[in-house]
Parts: structure tokens; sequence; C-alpha cells
């Protein structure tokens, strides 16, 4: 018995041994540094030959289509694509008035695009549906965008701390016709404004009056109708008070302050007195451009299409006073296919190259500060772009999902204001109006 045991023993090593044998590399030895490199070499290199997979990307941009920003936008698209041969993209235009409705078709539908613009009303219903990938992933911590572009430019991407989008700034200046400054007796001190009062001042000096005493250009164009006067409304808020807001960090309404009832009716004095003229709703050119104004606060876009107007004879004035920082958002769709690929385009977009490339495009200034000298090079006086750009203060700090509501009833209580409401009494009712739609 003791000796089948043994011989059973015996067995099993052999097995053991010859399995052994079998399995185990030709040297026993360790493998060297070199050897592993090599083989890690020959990983990476097999990895990079491979070819990528094909990826067509689809960009929606809220707009006409302008030949001016498709040019621009596709110089810069291209450049990506130059680079990345298996990236290919779709660009379209749709004009704002049909975009929202198209896009949360798409969006809601599976359909959506990969990239696409949302208006500065639009950001926080989209981001608060979840159709906005979160972008802090995928943007590196070396990216040179956190140094270049103003924390203020940064922070109205974010939810939470999280970024959701990239922003496209735009600020608000007070463009002037040169021919009407020079027409009527304005000198260069009054072209310096430092105060609300010698801004006011200085439109009252550019009014044109008929024989009877009638306002035919309005000094300083104010929108009191359908068409946006929020936004001078804000800017007369700024003068008004230190921290200004449209609404508070809960979403409740802050447009009905003791400083936004100063502001309002600031503006309404301009209209009493003349120097403004009341909007028509079914205009929707800036007094600047369609000659109707002798000074507006437009965006500094603006600029491009009012010296279109009026060749030679469009000014920028230097303003110490603060303005307005809006503009529009490009984000990520959650549900995209390809979310590395349209991250990596998104910044791309932003780059500081794809940013000169729209600044000398369009007019429009980047955000990006290293890129300010360039800027006031395409036109000297765009040095008071960048000096808005610098006192520019945003509606609010937070997201707001209930934005188009709670702008829908301010520019009806505005409108209602120029034309003699009483401005706390009607601000007062429009805060509870949208109180209301937000519990809705």
């Amino acid at each position: 018995m003791k000796k089948s045991i043994i011989s059973i023993l015996l067995v099993i090593a052999m097995l053991l041994s010859i399995t052994a044998c079998g399995t185990a590399p030709e040297s026993s030895a360790p493998e060297s540094e070199a050897s592993k490199a090599s083989s890690a070499e020959s990983e990476v290199s097999a990895e990079s030959t491979e070819p990528k997979e094909d990826v067509k990307l689809s960009i929606w941009v809220a707009g006409s289509g302008d030949p001016v920003y498709d040019q621009a936008y596709r110089t810069i698209f291209d450049a990506y694509t130059a680079e990345h041969s298996n990236v290919s993209y779709e660009l379209t235009f749709i004009p704002w008035g049909e975009y929202f409705t198209k896009l949360n078709t798409g969006l809601v539908g599976g359909a959506g695009p990969d990239l696409f613009m949302l208006g500065y009303g639009q950001m926080g219903t989209v981001q608060q549906m979840g159709h906005l990938l979160e972008l802090d992933s995928y943007i590196p911590q070396d990216w040179d965008g956190w140094d270049d572009f103003l924390p203020k430019v940064l922070d109205v991407n974010k939810k939470d701390g999280k970024m959701y989008a990239m922003f496209s700034p735009s600020t608000r200046v007070y463009l002037y016709r040169k021919d009407i400054a020079e027409q009527n007796g304005v000198t260069a001190d009054e072209l310096k404004v430092s105060t609300v009062e010698e801004l006011h001042a200085l439109g009252r000096k550019l009014t044109v009056k008929d024989d009877s005493g009638a306002t035919v250009m309005s000094g300083l164009g104010v929108t009191t109708s359908q068409n946006s006067p929020e936004q001078q409304f804000m800017v007369e808020m700024t003068y008004q008070m230190d921290n200004p807001a449209l609404w508070n960090d809960d979403l409740s309404p802050a447009f009905n302050t003791d400083g936004a009832v100063k502001g309002v009716e600031s503006l309404y004095s301009l209209v009493k007195d003349g120097t403004s003229l009341v909007s028509d709703p079914n205009v929707t050119t800036t007094g600047i451009v369609n000659g109707t104004a002798s000074m507006a606060l437009v965006s500094e876009a603006t600029y491009r299409e009012a010296d279109a107007a009026f060749p030679g004879q469009i000014g920028v004035l230097d303003c110490d006073l603060n303005s307005l920082l809006i503009g529009n958002y490009m984000s990520v769709n959650k549900a995209s296919k390809n979310p590395e690929a349209a991250a990596d385009m998104l910044l791309h977009l932003f780059s500081k190259e794809s940013c000169q490339v729209y600044a000398e495009g369009t007019g429009a200034y980047s955000g990006r500060m290293s890129l300010d000298a360039d800027y006031v090079a395409i036109n000297p006086e765009f040095e008071y772009v960048v000096k808005s750009f610098e006192k520019s203060i945003p509606y609010s700090t937070a997201m707001n999902p209930h934005f188009n509501k709670m702008v829908s009833i301010l520019r009806t209580a505005l409108e209602e204001i120029f034309v003699g409401a009483d401005a706390q009494t009607r601000l007062d009712a429009a805060a509870e109006e949208y109180i209301a739609a937000m519990n809705e």
C-alpha cells in the first residue's frame, strides 16, 4: 500500500513537471525593463495606427445665417476637421423665432444636435430638463481658458458648481452718430461719460427735433416695447444700486427693489422730456441702425451693422458706467452618441485661435483677455468695448429656468410704465405675477 501511494505521488510529480515545461517561457529569468518598454511601444504603435471610427457632428446655431457668422463658424470648424480627419460636421442655422421650438422637439424626441447654441434665457430651462452634458470631466485642468476668461464669464456656465456650457459673452455699449454729435455741437469732453447725469445730458444734446420742437431722432434710444427693454432697465439698475439683479439666488424677484424703481423712473424721465421716443414693437432693428436714434445701448457686435448703415459715422462712447453682461451659450447634448468628440469640438470653438477668428470676422468681443490688444487692433474704438466688458454685470449669478416667464411679465410692466403707470406699483404687481408663474 505504501509503495502504491509513493507511485501515485511520482506520477503526479511527473505530470506537473510536464505541464510546467509546456507553459513556461524559454527563459525563466525576469523580463528586462527594455523588453517591457519595447512591448509597450508595440502596443501603443498598434493602437495609434488603428483607424478611428468616423464621426459626424450635428451643430445648431440660432440666427439667420448671416454670411459673416456662417463664414466665421465654418472657418473654425473646418480648422478642427483638418486636424481630425475622422470628424465631419453639419452646421445648421435656425431663426430665433423658430429655434427653441425646434430644439426642444429635437431634444425631447432624441433627434437633437450634438452641439447647440442656447440663448441666455434658454439655458436654465434646458439645463433643468437634463439635456446638457456636464463638462467638467472633459475640460483639462491645464486648459488655458481658466485664466484667460474672467471668472464671471465662467461662472454663468455653472449650476451647483458644475459646468454645463461655454459662454460666448457680449457686453452692452453706447454707440453714437458722429455726424449728429458734430451737428449738435457735442464736445470731446462730453463724449467721455462718468456719471448717469452726464450720460443723460449727452442724450439730450444728441436729440434731434423738428421746427415745432417734436423729437424726430432720439438722443438716447430706449427700447420701451417688447423688444428687450429689460436690458436697458438692468443697466439703469446698475447705476442706482451696488448689487443689482433681476432675481435672487433663490430665483425670487429682485426687479422691484428701490434701486430698480429709481432706474426705470430715470428711463421714463427721458421719454417724458423727448430725449427718447416710444419704440415701435413691430420694428426689430435698433434705433442706431434704422436712423431713429443718434445714441443707443446695444451689443458691441451691432457696430458692424450700424457702420454699414452709416459708414464712418459710428462711434463707441467712452463710458465709465457699469454695463450688462449677456450672450449665448454653446452646449453638448447629453444624449449625443459622440460626447467626447462633441466636447472636444466645443473646446476648439473657444480656443484662443478660434476666438480670434470669430472676433475678426464678426466684430464681437470674445471674452479672452489675452486677445484684447488684437481686438482693439480691429478698430481703435473697441478699446471702449473692452472697458465696458470689464464693468459688465449679469442679470443674476443663478441660472433661472423661469427666465422666459419672468421676462415676458417684466416687459409688459415696463411698457406700461413707459406710458405713465406708477413704477413701484407696477413692478410689485409684476413680482407677484412672476412668483405665481414659478409655482405653476
